[in-house]
């Protein structure tokens, strides 16, 4: 037997998000169906049932889009219900977007510690008031990671944090982070 685990961000499928538009986030959905036909195929060929990371978007960002930062929960209870029930685990994924007044879109701001703090805390924080409990799971958005994100985790109990990837993608010598 060879042990891994599969971490699923839910997110919007696009960056560019605005308040007109009702949460329906179509990747989820695809994902969600994908995961269920990919459990039933590994527990077929291996005899034991497997269980994945979900990680939910609950930043600023979607709560200024959507009313409320829980909403991939709140807005599919019958998937996180779903999920729980396989044994699924839950974790946090935000990114720390904003709006650029200068540019008139949401970007990424790395740059901003303290924004990066309170954009962290905040998602924990919705986490916890959707979950009962507080969050044991992260993965930063966009990979990305530095001492500052590491001691809010820290300080706040998250246990596993699996935000860098053993791999070679977009973001190897990617100088920003796309967000059209």
């Amino acid at each position: 037997t060879i042990p891994a685990f599969l971490s699923i961000d839910v997110e919007p499928d696009p960056f560019q998000v605005t308040r007109d538009e009702p949460p329906n986030w179509p990747g989820y959905e695809a994902t969600f169906k994908f995961a269920t036909w990919l459990r039933s195929e590994l527990a077929s060929r291996s005899g034991k049932t497997p269980h994945f990371g979900w990680y939910y978007r609950m930043d600023p960002q979607i709560e200024y889009a959507y009313g409320r930062a829980d909403v991939a929960v709140t807005a599919f209870p019958e998937r996180a219900a779903s999920l729980c029930a396989e044994g699924d685990y839950f974790g946090v994924h935000p990114h720390p977007i904003r709006w650029s007044d200068e540019h008139q879109l949401w970007v990424h701001d790395f740059g901003d510690q303290q924004w990066l703090r309170e954009c962290v805390n905040f998602s924990l924080e919705a986490f916890e008031r959707w979950k009962g409990s507080p969050a044991m799971h992260f993965r930063m958005g966009a990979g990305f990671l530095n001492d500052n994100l590491v001691a809010v985790l820290d300080q706040r109990g998250v246990k596993f944090d699996l935000t860098l990837e053993p791999v070679a993608g977009w973001g190897l010598n990617a100088a920003v982070v796309p967000t059209a």
